[in-house]
């Protein structure tokens, strides 16, 4: 199992702390490398929930990675128009991305846009041209709609692998992503026996689980809300 690493984004050790009203030797507990549990456990729950929720979604809210996402059977689109009164055609090769609300595509970054030639990969981040709008430059990328595409030869005579390295998501968390990140953070402390002391009327188990399946279900609900529905 990996382990989970980065700083959290949607919510903070406090958030959860104040959520529960944990306290210690009467006081509200603050998380530190001292504390049971430390300030790093917590930040890693966090960040295991964060991820969760990000896979249940399909979505992300802080800036995430996807590494050589491939794609094959590619689609061509083809356009007939009249330009100066003379019939047109134009050839794109179509490629949706898995995940929508990308960012510019930038060699700095380390994204990539690699097409098979059938000898090698060529990287149209780095030698090509973007598009400033739809059949324009070597490629275009409708960001919000993950939708790229391809007009440079190599794209419209390769047999189908494209590989995108890319980042996604949306930089402001909403309140109820922030809500479910806290809950499915403090169900952590719910069902587990070693942190019980830490509720300031040490409560009963049984009453820890109905609290963290009241939790489990809000979480449920905003995330029911927020899944991905994408028909190509």
């Amino acid at each position: 199992m990996a382990i989970e690493t980065g700083s959290p984004i949607y919510c903070l050790p406090r958030d959860v702390s104040s959520l529960l009203r944990l306290v210690e030797k009467d006081k509200r507990i603050v998380f530190s490398a001292k504390s049971h549990p430390s300030r790093k456990d917590v930040e890693r729950w966090i960040l295991e929930a964060e991820r969760w929720i990000d896979e249940e979604t399909g979505q992300a809210w802080r800036t995430t990675i996807v590494t050589e996402e491939t794609h094959s059977n590619l689609r061509h689109n083809r356009r007939h128009y009249t330009r100066h009164g003379i019939p047109r055609h134009s050839s794109a090769v179509i490629v949706y991305l898995e995940k929508r609300n990308i960012f510019d595509l930038s060699k700095a970054a380390g994204d990539k846009l690699e097409v098979w030639n059938g000898a090698s990969y060529i990287d149209l981040v780095d030698t090509g041209t973007p598009g400033v709008g739809p059949r324009d430059g070597d490629y275009w990328v409708d960001l919000r709609a993950g939708r790229i595409e391809l007009y440079t030869g190599e794209a419209q005579r390769g047999r189908g692998t494209i590989r995108v390295t890319y980042r996604h998501g949306r930089l402001t968390v909403p309140s109820d992503i922030h809500e479910a990140a806290k809950k499915l953070t403090a169900v952590n402390f719910l069902v587990g026996e070693d942190y019980i002391h830490l509720f300031p009327d040490n409560p009963q188990a049984i009453q820890q689980e109905v609290k963290a399946e009241a939790f489990r279900v809000r979480v449920a609900q905003i995330i029911n809300r927020y899944k991905e529905l994408i028909v190509r």
